[in-house]
């Protein structure tokens, strides 16, 4: 039997040489709540530091262990977040980029934005980046980063990537209804169990889907 694939697939997973650009969220999205697996029994803890929220010991959510199997293995992969990863040199900036780089197509390991240096988060309307992997962006301007991003890859890697191929995925509904108008894809994670207004767990693999437009989690369902 051949099995057929969705154009709209093989375009969102680069399988038909059309590139994409996959955006992760870090906290409650490539991770989840330190060292909670009671409530989340599929993160991994390791024995990294972690300073977001309650601080504690960095707590990988199921697609921060690896995404191997979704569309976003075919993509160019980036971060942007609000926060620092734990600052610069962290041992948690070398784990996200590591697994990013064993996931998907990572082209620089090099960090970059406001809070590349420490917590120095503001807007980033008009920042520019030196690479894919974002910190420091505050909430509802991310999409100005990934903006700049798919700039940076285009005259730093002559790499053209069409808005409609791109997917931002966070927890933080604010941020992904930011998007609205930008001609991006965003999707909202970490949809079940939530911690407020922010995800427990992060993101689930059945949650990181080519997906277009806007997605809120009340829209999932």
């Amino acid at each position: 039997w051949e099995v057929m694939i969705p154009v709209k697939e093989l375009v969102a997973s680069g399988k038909d040489c059309t590139p994409c650009l996959c955006s992760f969220d870090v906290d409650r999205t490539l991770t989840g709540r330190q060292g909670d697996l009671k409530a989340c029994p599929n993160d991994e803890v390791l024995p990294v530091y972690d300073s977001a929220y309650e601080r504690g010991n960095l707590t990988l959510s199921v697609v921060g262990q690896g995404f191997a199997n979704t569309f976003c293995s075919g993509c160019y992969v980036a971060i942007v977040t609000a926060g620092d990863a734990t600052g610069y040199d962290s041992q948690e900036r070398e784990v996200l980029s590591n697994m990013l780089g064993n996931n998907g197509k990572l082209v620089s390991t090099e960090w970059t934005g406001p809070s590349l240096h420490g917590d120095h988060r503001s807007n980033c309307s008009g920042v520019k980046v030196q690479s894919t992997l974002v910190v420091g962006c505050v909430d509802k301007t991310k999409q100005y980063a990934v903006a700049s991003i798919v700039d940076w890859l285009q005259t730093s890697h002559n790499v053209a990537i069409a808005r409609k191929n791109v997917y931002h995925f966070d927890d933080r509904e604010d941020n992904i209804a930011a998007f609205r108008g930008t001609g991006f894809n965003a999707i909202q994670v970490s949809c079940e169990p939530r911690d407020s207004a922010i995800g427990l767990c992060g993101a689930q693999k059945s949650e990181i889907s080519a997906k277009d437009g806007v997605n809120l989690c009340y829209s999932h369902r």
